[in-house]
């Protein structure tokens, strides 16, 4: 009959009290206490948990002095989410901390093994390993690397000095690697270190990598390389801070033969309530969870919008997502700053202030109608105004999980003045639109297709077309801009 004990029950009986312990639990076939030794050792179908983590295995050996569990014979170790199992475990339950031989863990959707393990509640630090999401005993690719470290807190896993296989053809070079499991919570998409491809009239063909690089959760980044037909090599290096959760950053720079450098930096402050992700206006679109407020605090030096090179020096904008008078909501923006377009030759002070009032009207087994209007005023230095009032009505209708689509119209009430920046009047349209979509899934594959029509004329002004093709574990994302001449490819994890 299997024996049970409570070691603290035990130890008391035997004269031996250890009362920071009393949560300790061991269950096996045969137990022995040995008290010269301090120790205490269970062998057969063996169970142990204290608090929060659980461990099994055939062969345990406890020691009361050091308060330290040692399994020699297979192991299975959880806490929270994650499962570590390997042949030879030491852990010490007061600190935490332990360390392992020859083990696999598992998280979520990741899987990683390696020769040695150590770790504790905020880290797990894997040496000669492996790491996959593909969830197969032969996974459709995978990172080696000679260190991984998996953050359960923050859900990321990080690979050093690493090689990417595709099945068992090694591939690329990864010196480091960062998969971000709450990735899509986030608004990103984790991406193999595949090179993308793609194709606009700016530069031509292109083909781009970027190589991620880490030093810790709050400060990390990556190495960008990239070859472009009209422009030739040209690369640049990016970082991001984290100073707390409502404080985020990005500094970057940026460079080719062709267009010299350009970068900037660029910190956001957010504020209010946490909001959910709605549907996105783009399709195929990754919306993360966001604050209500943000002061998005810009400082810009020749970086491209809209094909034109654009200073921003500094800039400031508040933004206000989802606020509500009745059943109104108000999104809006107010924003200031010194901008400075080389195409144009102007350097002006800016103050934009844009606001959009939305209401669902109808509501029924046909859809959602939602008229909008939409109100933009922008001022410059100079004396020169850019005033916009237009009005939207747009419908949606999710016909199944497998199939939305969408339409909607859009008139212009008052349009005065205009911009001296190019890269704000680049492709605008003055034009009444209307405008068509939909997005359909198959199995873990999507299309959507959006066609943007001037009226009266009906002549295409936007006909975008996005695919993504849903393999095992990865996706193979197209998107074709055919208005624009843009074409771009690129490979993302699932």
């Amino acid at each position: 009959m299997k024996k049970f004990l409570v070691v603290v029950g035990w130890l008391l009986l035997a004269g031996f009290a250890i009362s920071q312990e009393k949560d300790l639990v061991i269950n096996a076939s045969q137990i022995n206490y040995d008290k010269e030794k301090n120790l205490i050792e269970a062998v057969g179908s063996v169970e142990a948990s204290y608090k929060d983590f659980k461990v099994s295995g055939e062969h345990l050996v406890y020691h009361t002095d050091t308060k330290t569990l040692f399994l020699d014979q297979g192991f299975d170790f959880r806490y929270g989410e994650v499962r570590i199992a390997g042949q030879v475990l030491d852990y010490r339950i007061k600190e935490g901390e332990g360390k392992a031989e020859k083990v696999q863990v598992a998280y979520k959707n990741v899987d990683l093994d390696g020769l040695a393990l150590s770790f504790d509640r905020e880290k797990i630090n894997l040496i000669a390993a492996h790491f996959t999401t593909c969830g197969l005993g032969y996974p459709h690719y995978r990172i080696s690397a000679a260190e991984c470290v998996l953050y359960p807190k923050i859900g990321w896993v990080v690979a050093y000095w690493g090689l990417l296989w595709l099945g068992n053809i090694p591939t690329i070079p990864v010196p480091a690697y960062i998969y971000d499991v709450e990735a899509e919570k986030r608004g990103r998409r984790n991406v193999l270190p595949i090179p993308s491809v793609g194709v606009n009239d700016e530069d031509g063909l292109y083909i781009s990598e970027n190589l991620a690089w880490n030093i810790r959760r709050d400060l990390n980044g990556t190495l960008n390389i990239n070859y472009m037909s009209k422009k030739g090599w040209g690369g640049g290096v990016e970082t991001n801070y984290i100073v707390n959760d409502f404080n985020k950053g990005n500094v970057r720079i940026y460079g080719n033969p062709k267009d010299n450098y350009w970068g900037g930096l660029t910190h956001n402050y957010s504020f209010g309530e946490e909001l959910k992700a709605k549907s996105a206006d783009y399709l195929l679109q990754v919306l993360p969870s966001y604050r209500q407020f943000e002061l998005e605090t810009l400082l810009s030096y020749r970086e491209r919008i809209n094909y034109q090179r654009v200073s921003q020096l500094p800039s400031f904008t508040l933004t206000m997502r989802e606020g509500y008078l009745g059943d109104i909501r108000l999104d809006g923006s107010v924003s200031a700053g010194l901008v400075s377009e080389e195409g144009s030759g102007f350097s002006l002070g800016r103050f934009r202030g844009v606001g959009e009032f939305s209401v669902p009207v109808y509501k029924n087994s046909l859809g959602t109608l939602t008229p909008i209007l939409s109100l933009d005023g922008t001022y410059y230095t100079e004396k020169a105004a850019w005033l916009k009032s237009m009005g939207k009505i747009r419908w949606e209708k999710d016909w199944s999980a497998n199939f939305q689509t969408f339409a909607g119209y859009s008139h212009y009430f008052s349009l005065s003045g205009t911009s001296p920046f190019w890269f704000e009047l680049y492709r605008f349209n003055p034009n009444d639109t209307v405008n068509l979509g939909l997005v359909s899934s198959l199995f873990n594959s999507q299309v959507g297709v959006e066609a943007v029509y001037n009226i009266p004329q009906l002549t295409p002004y936007d006909l975008d077309f996005l695919f993504k093709i849903g393999l095992h574990c990865y996706n193979i994302a197209i998107t074709y801009r055919a208005m624009r001449n843009e074409f771009n490819l690129g490979v993302s994890l699932n």
